[in-house]
């Protein structure tokens, strides 16, 4: 089934029990990504992890630009971004990281310490 409404298109496909939805707009195009990865430069490679990285959040910090990353191997990293040094390894998560964001409270206690 095929529903238009503007410049959208809605194209359902049903399977024995599951429905799958998509949304098609003509003015998104599938290129979008490879143009960016194409005109983009790797700057800086952060090695460390064993498996597939989920999570990253940047942060500053006394001056310090910083990343910290998870990933399925169980493990968060913090990395100075200027020195492309590892700084802190978080190792004992009994799971895959999916998910990590530098807390602005941590940020905003120490600040005034």
């Amino acid at each position: 089934m095929i529903k238009k409404k503007k410049n959208e298109e809605k194209k359902e496909t049903s399977t024995s029990d599951t429905t799958l939805s998509a949304i098609l707009s003509p003015l998104t195009h599938t290129t979008d990504f490879d143009i960016f990865r194409s005109s983009s430069k790797l700057i800086k490679t952060f090695s460390g992890h064993s498996g597939i990285v989920s999570g990253i959040d940047y942060s500053t910090f006394d001056g310090n630009q910083l990343i910290c990353s998870g990933s399925r191997d169980g493990t968060v990293r913090v990395w100075d971004i200027d020195s492309n040094k590892q700084i802190q390894l978080l190792n004992e998560h009994p799971n895959e990281i999916r998910c990590v964001k530098f807390s602005s409270y941590y940020y905003r206690k120490h600040r005034r310490n």
